[in-house]
């Protein structure tokens, strides 16, 4: 969700109505929010996630670790996932210090039972490392490279038959995605 959406108050009436023209339960739908729109917009920030969480809209944190959020906020708002910035990711591999800070980051996501993704996994010492940390998931170039919408849907086609089809009716399965749990 972007700052100015995140801003408007109708948001969770037409996120609901988004969810019901799917016909999705709205535990199917996660919505990605960056940390500096999470630290931006305060005032708005827990009225809103109040609302979604009510409608069991799952939120993540996208981009965790590059601003200056307070790490009192993943106690206080009702985040399922967190996304570890690349930049935290980069040299997990060769600097110990990286390494330590990444491996804290899951450590305590995971005692307030959150998962987390790791964002610009781009090696096998960094894959390696990650599922030593139990991280629940990993993203980047090792796994997939960006693709077009229509490889999407058939690298989804090939991992699960029952696939959402943009021109005809939705499935009510969960869809893999091309972030890969590791853990």
């Amino acid at each position: 969700i972007s700052l100015l959406q995140f801003r408007r108050k109708e948001l969770p009436e037409q996120i609901g109505t988004i969810i019901k023209n799917t016909g999705l339960p709205a535990d199917a739908f996660e919505l990605e929010i960056t940390e500096s729109t999470v630290m931006e917009s305060k005032g708005l920030v827990l009225e809103i996630f109040k609302e979604l969480n009510k409608m069991k809209i799952h939120l993540m944190m996208d981009d965790f670790g590059i601003g200056f959020s307070s790490i009192n906020s993943l106690k206080h708002l009702p985040f399922s996932t967190l996304k570890i910035d690349r930049s935290l990711i980069l040299d997990i591999d060769t600097n110990p210090d990286a390494s330590a800070i990444v491996k804290s980051i899951i450590d305590m996501a995971h005692t307030l039972k959150i998962k987390v993704i790791a964002e610009g996994v781009e090696t096998q010492g960094q894959l390696e490392l990650l599922r030593s940390y139990n991280c629940d998931y990993a993203q980047g170039y090792l796994l997939y490279n960006p693709m077009r919408a229509e490889e999407i849907t058939n690298l989804l086609r090939q991992k699960n038959k029952k696939i959402v089809d943009t021109k005809s009716n939705i499935t009510r399965e969960y869809m893999p995605s091309t972030e890969q749990k590791i853990n």
